[in-house]
């Protein structure tokens, strides 16, 4: 993690902070439990997901790769592509395409509907 200020940014690799302007300094790593999205669902006790909002610093496609959308797909999904590179971001829209899901494109999310 990073703090500047008002400004704290978290994520999965040194690089991407420095990459915004992090002073190497002010990183600090930090051990955290982990758990899937399957197993936080089965943790939580939920069955069905309406709206999956994900936004992990230049990881998105990764926790997207994780889900089995034949057992749970969430209605809406929103992601960060911007970090993503150009054959992951085609690899990501392929795939959610194979599951149904239909693209608008806000900004820098787009948004996967079923």
């Amino acid at each position: 993690m990073f703090e500047g200020g008002d400004l704290e940014r978290a994520s999965f690799d040194r690089n991407h902070l420095l990459k915004h302007g992090a002073e190497p300094a002010m990183i600090y790593s930090e051990i955290v439990q982990c758990m899937t999205f399957h197993e936080m669902l089965e943790k939580e006790d939920f069955d069905t997901v309406d709206l999956l909002q994900i936004d992990a610093e230049g990881y998105d496609y990764e926790i997207i790769k994780t889900i089995d959308f034949n057992r749970l797909a969430p209605s809406i999904l929103r992601f960060e592509y911007r970090p993503l590179s150009n054959s992951d971001l085609d690899e990501c829209l392929i795939m959610l395409g194979r599951h149904e899901y239909r693209f608008i494109v806000e900004d820098l999310d787009p948004i996967a509907s079923r």
